[in-house]
């Protein structure tokens, strides 16, 4: 069992359950060997954000902005957020190519795999331009979702002089 799971890929044992149906045993005593008996190990690594004191002022700016003004009467009662019926959001929306906190069941001999990158903003990515609005309900007694939609950001192109990452003409 150990040999099957070490020849499974690591992109293909993110999860237990992904791991259980590539070497064929079952999710509960994958569990087992993962909690109790230390066959296996489950290891996961992230990135954690650190927010500067100037960047979390401003998030509560933000938020007491969207606070109704009339249901603040004394110190005691709770504040109302505004409906924001009427609004629409618009945002860019990035997708990676590989994700930052990836998890990876591995056998307890066996070394996680290094993803290397030169830095964190150099992960391929694709960007969307998005618009949604809060769901409400129509004129005639339906309900709307709120999507508005999603557009792709950016061009392909083709090099133009060969570089040690790619020949010349091919689209990056």
């Amino acid at each position: 069992m150990k040999a099957a799971a070490k020849a499974t890929p690591f992109a293909q044992r993110t999860k237990c359950r992904h791991l259980s149906a590539k070497i064929n045993v079952p999710v509960s005593t994958l569990h087992c060997l993962l909690w109790t008996k230390k066959f296996f190990k489950h290891h996961a690594s992230a990135l954690k954000p650190n927010l500067a004191a100037s960047n979390k002022h401003l998030r509560v700016l933000h938020a007491l902005e969207k606070t109704d003004p009339n249901t603040i009467k004394s110190r005691t009662e709770t504040m109302k957020c505004q409906t924001l019926c009427n609004e629409i959001h618009v945002a860019e929306k990035w997708f990676c190519a590989c994700r930052d906190g990836e998890s990876y069941v591995c056998c307890s001999c066996e070394d996680p795999p290094e993803r290397k990158v030169g830095h964190k903003l150099h992960v391929t990515k694709a960007m969307f331009l998005r618009a949604q609005a809060r769901p409400m309900q129509l004129s005639n007694a339906t309900w709307w979702d709120g999507k508005i939609g999603i557009w792709p950001i950016g061009y392909h192109r083709n090099t133009i002089r060969d570089s040690v990452n790619r020949p010349a003409g091919e689209a990056f």
